[in-house]
């Protein structure tokens, strides 16, 4: 005959021991989960703009036997090279106005997005040799952080387009505004064509 009181003694450690067992389960997970807050932040400042175009100008010149340079300086005077002549005034200088986050840095980009050719040429054929005058050297001056330099090579293909000269570390000044004025050598031959010649910079600019 079973014990009574002993199998009740049996089935209350039983249960007790499975109430303990899944308690101490329970307890393992919770422990092996924690967690830390993590904040997260953004922040918006003014874009950058530009703005107030100002077309470059290198004036009016002749070339004789000897090939040669003309550099317009960012004040807008003129210094010819070899057989180049000056005829007349001075040029004048190309120009943007920057606006941004004040006393910020960004770059500048300059590129020749399309040569100085005679007006009216469009194939590559008419835009080559003495037809062209390529940009070799492009002059970057900024009210707020002084006059850069650099020199490019200039090449010129079927999309027609030259030379690119980078600037970096730029400043805007304490209005958040600069002042650029853009200078550049052109290359010309001692053969040049006679003609009005037209072409195009591109300005960009880019927080740092």
């Amino acid at each position: 005959m079973i014990n009574t009181k002993f199998m009740n003694k049996i089935n209350k450690i039983l249960i007790f021991t499975l109430i303990a067992g899944f308690a101490f389960n329970t307890n393992a997970q919770d422990q092996g989960t924690v967690s830390q807050i993590v904040a997260t932040t953004a922040t918006v400042i003014t874009p950058i703009t530009i703005s107030t175009p100002v077309a470059m100008n290198f004036g009016t010149m002749s070339v004789n036997a000897l090939a040669g340079t003309l550099a317009l300086s960012t004040d807008g005077s003129l210094t010819p090279t070899g057989g180049v002549d000056v005829i007349g005034a001075g040029g004048i200088a190309g120009g943007v106005s920057v606006e941004g986050k004040i006393s910020s840095n960004y770059t500048v980009t300059v590129r020749e997005t399309i040569m100085l050719r005679i007006a009216g040429n469009t194939t590559i054929s008419e835009i080559s040799g003495s037809n062209v005058m390529p940009l070799s050297a492009i002059t970057l001056d900024n009210n707020t952080a002084g006059s850069t330099t650099t020199t490019t090579a200039a090449s010129y293909n079927t999309t027609f387009t030259g030379a690119t000269a980078v600037f970096a570390g730029e400043g805007l000044n304490a209005s958040g505004a600069s002042a650029l004025k853009i200078g550049a050598t052109i290359t010309l031959a001692a053969a040049q064509a006679v003609g009005v010649y037209t072409g195009e910079i591109t300005v960009d600019v880019a927080y740092d």
